[in-house]
């Protein structure tokens, strides 16, 4: 069999398939019906080894170039211009002169060689893991195929029927289909941390991850909170818009499909211990301010801060006394919705309390660095808490950090911290499909990370038992 190629100039420098990727496809030249392996292939010549030397300027005429399966991709004539080599296999340098392989297939053969090793490694390794986590997979990809199949028909049906009787269909789906898909949905996650194990292990990690987003990821990724968590604009996953869409909690997506995904995503335990933790850092305010004639508070990785918003949005008027905010943040553009919400309210509630925002990192605090000791000045605090910074520091540097921030604490003030459970439903879920990788601590190892001094310690928890909050006095 085969192949009949076009001629092509040979203007441009020639792009060439090496051994490895020649071995790929099982390439080999053949004269007289005698094959030899290739080292070099181009689309003006071909480097192979030979037990027969040649004189230069030999012409062979008939120089068949042919794939593992037979089929010739080039018959012709070429002339030999370089020959040497050791050890009994002379290498041979042939050029092109009646015919030659053009650029657009070897460029093709290139891609197509590196491919078919991605897949025939992905077959291969397939088979080393385990079926119950195949099966769990498949399981789910025949659940979310019928969803978006059953979705994808109601929304068919109703979509020229105008907003208002979309939104009739979307609030009976919110309330009779919507709880079982969380639930169904739910149950897999905890299913899934079963398998835990396999990122672990360097053999399986990347085909059990990539085996998982090939069958879920196009479901997954519809939600638009799932999505924003795998390709991390901001360059990090649980960003302050993923923690606004967990707190708006709406139905948000282009397809009926993706605003169903979307919801579960924004329900799933996890982000239900988000907007937990919102409203106990506000009541965190209120409780460590009350009866106090000033108070000043930090927020270390504050994000949007809307429990600072709750807080402001709340507080009586009457209130004498004077409050003092500092937030800090990494990422300027959380600090930026942050103030104009703060000013929004505070505008609207004529407010007038001291809010700064400094855009320094926690590195910044631990290397103590010029512009962090600029800022701090001789001030100090009655309250600091860290909700999700945490989750991302290793225990030297989460202990070291909690140290340091102690230091600024007035005696008697507070520090809290948040970080999730190693039992968080979620936790999965995050690193097969979208890259989300938490440092998770029990309740003793948040204990490790306060000095042997301090006044006093506590642990508390979320509805759920999934989010731990240590509570440090000073």
């Amino acid at each position: 069999m085969e192949i009949l190629l076009p001629k092509n100039s040979h203007g441009n420098a020639p792009l060439m398939l090496d051994d490895q990727n020649l071995s790929r496809l099982g390439i080999t030249l053949g004269l007289d019906n005698v094959f030899y392996p290739i080292v070099n292939l181009s689309e003006t010549g071909a480097t192979f080894i030979t037990g027969n030397l040649f004189k230069l300027g030999t012409l062979l005429t008939d120089v068949r170039i042919s794939l593992e399966n037979g089929i010739q991709i080039f018959r012709g004539s070429g002339e030999v211009i370089w020959q040497g080599g050791k050890n009994g296999s002379p290498t041979v340098v042939i050029s092109f002169s009646s015919s030659v392989l053009p650029i657009k297939f070897i460029e093709a053969l290139n891609d197509i060689s590196i491919q078919h090793t991605r897949f025939t490694q992905s077959i291969s390794s397939y088979h080393l893991l385990p079926k119950d986590f195949k099966l769990l997979v498949y399981e789910k990809k025949n659940y979310l195929s019928g969803l978006k199949e059953y979705l994808d028909a109601i929304e068919s049906k109703i979509c020229s029927m105008g907003p208002e009787t979309y939104q009739s269909y979307l609030d009976v789906i919110d309330q009779t289909f919507v709880p079982d898909v969380i639930r169904t949905l739910s149950k897999f996650n905890q299913k899934l941390n079963n398998y835990l194990w396999l990122l672990d292990d360097k053999n399986l990690k990347d085909e059990s991850i990539q085996f998982f987003r090939r069958k879920l990821n196009g479901f997954y990724l519809e939600s638009a909170y799932a999505e924003r968590a795998y390709s991390k604009p901001r360059g990090y996953a649980g960003d302050y818009e993923m923690m606004n869409q967990i707190y708006r909690n709406n139905y948000e997506g282009n397809s009926l499909f993706a605003k169903v995904m979307h919801k579960y995503t924004v329900n799933e335990a996890a982000s239900k211990s988000v907007r937990f933790r919102r409203s106990y850092l506000k009541n965190q305010l209120e409780k460590q301010s009350l009866g106090k004639n000033s108070f000043t508070v930090a927020s270390l990785a504050s994000g949007s801060a809307m429990e600072v918003v709750d807080f402001l949005n709340e507080i009586d008027k009457e209130n004498n006394c004077n409050y003092s905010f500092v937030l800090i943040d990494q990422d300027a553009e959380a600090l930026a919705y942050a103030k104009r919400k703060i000013h929004e309210v505070c505008q609207r509630r004529k407010l007038d309390y001291q809010i700064d925002y400094w855009h320094i990192s926690a590195k910044d605090i631990i290397e103590k660095s010029q512009k962090f000791v600029d800022l701090l000045g001789d001030l100090t605090f009655d309250l600091i808490y860290s909700a999700g910074l945490y989750d991302y520091l290793t225990r030297p540097i989460a202990r070291y950090l909690t140290r340091e921030t102690l230091r600024y604490i007035k005696s008697g003030g507070h520090l809290i911290i948040g970080n999730f459970h190693p039992s968080t439903p979620t936790r999965a879920i995050s690193e097969f499909s979208v890259d989300w990788h938490l440092i998770y601590r029990s309740a003793e190892e948040m204990k490790e990370l306060a000095p042997a001094n301090i006044k006093k310690r506590a642990i508390k928890y979320d509805d759920a038992e999934i989010l731990v909050f240590l509570e440090l006095e000073k």
